[in-house]
């Protein structure tokens, strides 16, 4: 969930937000979920919410685990899995990546759905898929927001239009939705006066260093989902991460699943099919060969 305000963070809801496109169907299945937030969020730290700040997500899923871990003890196996979506997605990713090098324990795979793994290019391919229409974006306000406190040389208003800056008050009262709402209807240049800041240097440091963009040894077997007609996560560059990861690192264990025609959240929610009987798998310890697989999954089924 990607949101400004306190209010609208996971924990100031009355309702569990996704229910049973993420945690209720992982629940259901007997397992004990753990549910951190996203760096920052519902925080009043400088830096606020990170967004798309993928290595620190990675962090804070490891310490969510092992506080978890230091309070219900033998209650709940050592073993575990993640599992995300869209941001999320890519937080899996890099709990993976991340695990290789400072291992948590008991690690036995990730479930990655829609990973946005580098807003720099997902950002662009938004640009140029909108043409002269409306771009539907708000998620490139909310990363170029979330640089501006990480890196004080990358300032908003020398970027945003005067309509945006005029919105971004009460985007910042909301979440995600809230945030299409607001900004949905423009076109780019009703977005930006200047979008030079998508090639800062700084802005480009921070995809390397927070959101640690880059290719990277896994630790444990990925499960990757991807609609092709997702509007927010393009399926050619999942594809290309899930290529380069292969090919850097043969000894990979890797299944991209593709759902045609499915946009950014029912490919997730028809991928319940894979990826819950994947997870039973893993904890079952089921052995997987060393590949990479891309299956389509159709109608009648994966082929």
């Amino acid at each position: 969930m990607a949101a400004e305000s306190r209010s609208e963070q996971s924990f100031g809801r009355t309702g569990l937000y996704y229910e049973w496109e993420g945690p209720f169907a992982l629940v259901q299945q007997g397992y004990a979920v753990i549910a951190p937030d996203y760096a920052g969020q519902g925080s009043d730290i400088p830096m606020g919410f990170m967004y798309e700040s993928g290595a620190l997500h990675a962090l804070d899923v490891s310490f969510a685990l092992q506080a978890v871990r230091s309070r219900l003890q033998d209650r709940i196996t050592h073993e575990w899995v993640v599992v995300g979506h869209s941001e999320g997605g890519m937080t899996a990713w890099r709990v993976n990546e991340r695990e290789k090098r400072n291992a948590t324990g008991g690690f036995l795979g990730a479930v990655s759905g829609a990973p946005a793994l580098r807003p720099l290019s997902l950002i662009p391919q938004s640009w140029r898929l909108a043409g002269d229409g409306p771009v539907h974006d708000v998620v490139s306000i909310f990363v170029l927001q979330s640089i501006s406190r990480l890196f004080p040389s990358v300032k908003v208003e020398n970027y945003v239009s005067d309509i945006v800056a005029s919105r971004i008050p009460i985007a910042q009262q909301g979440c995600l939705g809230t945030g299409s709402t607001i900004y949905g209807n423009l076109t780019l240049p009703q977005l930006y006066k200047n979008t030079s800041w998508i090639n800062h240097p700084d802005v480009i440091e921070w995809q390397k260093s927070y959101n640690g963009a880059g290719t990277h040894e896994l630790a444990a077997p990925m499960l990757v989902l991807q609609g092709t007609a997702d509007e927010l996560v393009y399926a050619n560059l999942t594809e290309w991460d899930f290529d380069q990861t292969c090919s850097t690192f043969p000894s990979s264990v890797m299944q991209l699943y593709i759902y045609p025609d499915l946009n950014h959240d029912y490919a997730f929610i028809a991928g319940q099919a894979q990826y819950l009987p994947w997870i039973r798998d893993r904890f079952e310890n089921v052995s997987l060969s060393a590949a990479c697989n891309k299956t389509t999954v159709t109608l009648s089924g994966p082929v």
